[in-house]
């Protein structure tokens, strides 16, 4: 779990990227309502004791569109040990604001899930449960832990992101692209690899703008430091947040796509060995990355088209994601309070399988998500 949160996890259809996290960060005044919530106070004083906070709280603002809440986080959550809530809350807010983007680009783009899917699947889930009304559907819902909402949300996620991944493999059909594309950036897949380190002065999505630009200036200050020789790699690291401190940062290698996460990738592929590169702003903070070393890759186009169509097909959404992430940046507010805890049972899906039991105190699944974690890592 060295590389948690930069190495690439691929689940959901194949459409999934962990940590294709990057945003424009507001650096305005910051509002602290969004359409239809409460005012909260931006940030908790230092010091003082968290006191559970009211439901319409606002944690996160997707631009000036929407806002993720308490209420939202501690649905998602579905409590469990303070320990759980503790480690894992920065990885849920991403994906809760991942979720969010993809939402917003689905309801801009409808032609992608057409009404008719929905429906679809609707009287299929109805037929195949014998209901004969939609009040018999929702109460179906409601009988194993959904809503009309959730379901549809849920719904909207899985058939958004097999569509992505469809029109990408639509353009993998393309041999002339295909092509093109490894002719202008062999690089990018002819077996070329880097080896790189890095330092993270990381930052959550629920920083405040004032937050996370005051870890922006560390993060200036410290490759400055490195860079003019003031301190070491080793010194510098002591700062860093990302588990791969305790490895010397080391990445180890990684090809430009498929293993790492595309922003760092991106920026490590323009680094030449022995170099560090300009800091490096994701959703996961700020980055100083010193490239190591670099392999160049032999592999003929032949022999490289099966990555090169693997690409295409995640580009979509990586595309989706940052284009919603540009167009509506996340802009922190408060951190999520601990949510009281809560018993999860064991019960059947609406969609006929069984979820899996986890007993009290332990995460449970969440809906409409990928799993977290590492399942790629790059060679040593």
């Amino acid at each position: 779990m060295m590389r948690q949160g930069l190495v690439v996890s691929w689940s959901m259809a194949g459409a999934l990227l962990a940590g294709a996290w990057v945003v424009s960060v507001a650096t305005a005044q910051q509002p602290t309502t969004a359409p239809g919530a409460s005012a909260v106070a931006e940030t908790r004083p230092a010091g003082t004791a968290a006191t559970q906070p009211a439901h319409d709280a606002v944690l996160v603002l997707i631009g000036d569109k929407t806002a993720i809440t308490q209420a939202e986080f501690e649905r998602y959550f579905y409590g469990g040990a303070p320990a759980d809530f503790h480690a894992n809350k920065e990885q849920f807010m991403r994906e809760l604001v991942e979720r969010r983007w993809l939402l917003i680009y689905l309801d801009e783009n409808p032609e992608l899930v057409p009404e008719s899917v929905i429906q679809a699947q609707k009287e299929h889930i109805k037929k195949r449960e014998k209901l004969n009304t939609d009040e018999e559907f929702t109460a179906f819902l409601k009988k194993v832990g959904r809503t009309p909402e959730s379901w549809r949300m849920q719904v909207l996620l899985a058939n958004g992101r097999t569509a992505l991944s469809n029109r990408g493999r639509e353009k993998a059909k393309n041999a002339d692209l295909l092509k093109k594309l490894y002719d202008d950036n062999p690089a990018d897949f002819n077996g070329t690899e880097v080896s790189a380190r890095h330092i993270l002065i990381g930052s959550a999505p629920y920083d405040t703008p004032a937050e996370r630009e005051a870890k922006r200036q560390k993060a200036l200050k410290l490759r400055e430091d490195l860079v003019g020789g003031k301190i070491t790699w080793d010194e510098a690291l002591k700062q860093s947040t990302c588990p791969t401190r305790l490895n010397g940062g080391k990445l180890g290698y990684f090809t430009r796509h498929h293993r790492m996460m595309e922003p760092l990738a991106e920026a490590a592929f323009k680094v030449k060995p022995g170099q560090v590169g300009e800091v490096l702003e994701t959703f996961m903070g700020f980055h100083i990355i010193e490239v190591l070393d670099r392999h160049e890759g032999r592999r003929r186009f032949e022999d490289s088209k099966g990555d090169i169509k693997l690409w295409l097909e995640r580009e979509p959404y990586l595309n989706a994601i940052l284009e919603m992430s540009r167009k509506y940046p996340a802009i922190g507010v408060q951190p999520p309070y601990e949510p009281p805890p809560r018993r999860v049972t064991t019960r059947p899906s609406p969609l006929g399988r069984p979820t899996a039991t986890r007993p009290a105190g332990r995460l449970s699944p969440r809906l409409g998500t990928r799993p977290s974690g590492l399942h790629i890592t790059p060679r040593k």
